[in-house]
């Protein structure tokens, strides 16, 4: 799936990725549709820091919310 993350997709206007130096990417799938982490949803992630700005990443949804 291609996904962008840029300053138009920031949870708050104070709080800009393009601020940002590097970041960890985190994703959660919601197997109930909830915004709240809840026990069975999908996460995965980065194994590190990435610069802002990088293409071509590629984030594993590999575990699962106890």
């Amino acid at each position: 799936m291609n996904f962008t993350l840029d300053d138009s997709t920031a949870m708050t206007p104070e709080r800009k990725l393009s601020t940002a130096g590097e970041v960890f990417i985190k994703v959660r799938v919601s197997k109930s549709g909830n915004a709240m982490p809840q026990s069975g949803d999908l996460t995965g992630g980065s194994e590190g820091p990435v610069k802002v700005g990088s293409k071509g990443l590629k984030i594993e949804i590999k575990d699962q919310m106890p």
